[in-house]
């Protein structure tokens, strides 16, 4: 049925949206500085190859490593190391047409 009427899975479009709501809350298209105050952006000292846009903290409980923010974080830097989309740079646009070329749902692991 999906693949008749083109209708993405229920977990492509959660991480659809979640990779959109972070998107435009960093780039000041959703006005909320709590949430933003939360947002942890690693900042490489030296050039590595690894891809990580956000430092994520430990988490202590389950509720907490399954937490919205938590989840778009965790799914950018997985975006991140695939290589395809900018958070900073690249507008929403982008982050739909990678989603509609089948780029989502990626299978995250668990911290």
């Amino acid at each position: 049925m999906e693949a008749k009427y083109e209708v993405m899975t229920l977990g492509a479009r959660r991480q659809l949206n979640d990779l959109v709501f972070l998107h435009k809350l960093i780039n000041h298209n959703i006005f909320c500085p709590d949430l933003l105050y939360q947002i942890n952006i690693h900042v490489p000292t030296r050039n590595t190859r690894s891809q990580t846009i956000f430092k994520l903290d430990r988490c202590k409980t389950n509720a907490q490593q399954h937490s919205s923010l938590q989840r778009c974080q965790n799914l950018w830097n997985k975006l991140a190391s695939e290589g395809d989309v900018d958070v900073f740079s690249d507008p929403c646009s982008r982050i739909v047409d990678f989603a509609a070329k089948g780029g989502l749902p990626f299978a995250l692991k668990t911290l």
